[in-house]
């Protein structure tokens, strides 16, 4: 009896420490924190020019006067945006990556859509910023948050930018999407699904992988239902707005072959764009005038 004590006990431990482990992991990934003072440096990947591109961009963020905005998701959670209105009749919403703030991602943007008469929102993605949610979910439950902003948005023309977790998010509302106020969506350096992404990172840290995914994907359906595989190819399929790619080929995060895969699936219109020497979520930044000017045109394609 003893003997068969310890068995249990043992057993127990066995199966307990790995799951502690990846309980822990998941937290780690899909959880809430404290977002730090973003390190440009860093960012820039040690560029000084890009760095201070970004510092100049920045400063002229920050003398814009936005006001705070909410709105209510599908699952009640509020969410919260940044809203900078000069009543103009398009509105540009702007989906930030994983773990980082609006500005950061679209500091060298928000000045050429200004110019080209949008207005600006700037939303924060559940369980960041100052909206509500213990969890994210890297691109599904975000997807269905862009749709809700997109019916909160009072304009004729909407295009809706998604940088990273936010392309992802753009991707996975884009089939969804029967508003005809949305004229254009812009796709910067989104992973087609996450689990994949998953993969691609054990693959980087020389990590067993097929274990990992599949660990962390029973723990988002257990715990956000939501399923890692979703694809936003079978979204994309089904799209019927026209639709910008733009991606980094130097990108270590989320690998270039991503855009590749997504622009195939697209139904819609499309174009993409490759910029040779840039890293993750730095292609607008880096591609100087010839992303400028890609970007330019297809915006005046979709809004006139």
């Amino acid at each position: 009896m003893k003997v068969f004590l310890w068995i249990v006990i043992g057993g127990g431990i066995f199966f307990a420490l790995p799951s502690t482990m990846y309980l822990a992991v998941f937290k780690g990934i899909f959880g809430r924190v404290k977002l730090p003072e973003p390190d440009l440096k860093v960012w820039c990947r040690g560029d000084e020019a890009l760095e201070t591109l970004y510092c100049e961009a920045l400063e002229e963020f920050k003398a814009l006067r936005f006001r705070d905005v909410t709105i209510e998701a599908f699952d009640g959670k509020r969410l919260h945006g940044r809203y900078l209105n000069r009543e103009n009749s398009k509105l540009m919403i702007l989906a930030h990556g994983y773990r980082t703030r609006p500005e950061i991602n679209f500091a060298p943007q928000i000045q050429d859509f200004l110019a080209q008469g949008f207005d600006l929102l700037l939303i924060d993605h559940r369980a960041h910023g100052q909206s509500q949610g213990l969890f994210g979910s890297m691109g599904s439950l975000e997807g269905r948050d862009v749709l809700s902003w997109i019916d909160w948005a009072p304009y004729e023309q909407v295009v809706v930018y998604g940088v990273s977790m936010g392309c992802a998010a753009v991707g996975h509302a884009s089939g969804k999407i029967r508003d005809g106020k949305v004229r254009g969506l812009i796709m910067d350096c989104g992973f087609s699904n996450f689990y994949d992404e998953l993969n691609y990172k054990c693959d980087l840290w020389k990590m067993k992988k097929t274990g990992f995914a599949n660990a962390e994907n029973l723990l988002a359906k257990l715990f956000l239902r939501v399923d890692l595989k979703e694809n936003t190819a079978s979204s994309l399929k089904r799209c019927k707005v026209p639709i910008f790619f733009i991606h980094g080929a130097l990108d270590d995060e989320v690998p270039v072959q991503e855009l590749y895969r997504q622009y195939e699936a697209c139904a819609s219109a499309r174009q993409s764009l490759v910029i040779e020497n840039a890293h993750h979520a730095l292609a607008y930044a880096m591609g100087g005038e010839r992303s400028r000017q890609a970007i330019r045109c297809f915006l005046e394609q979709c809004t006139g």
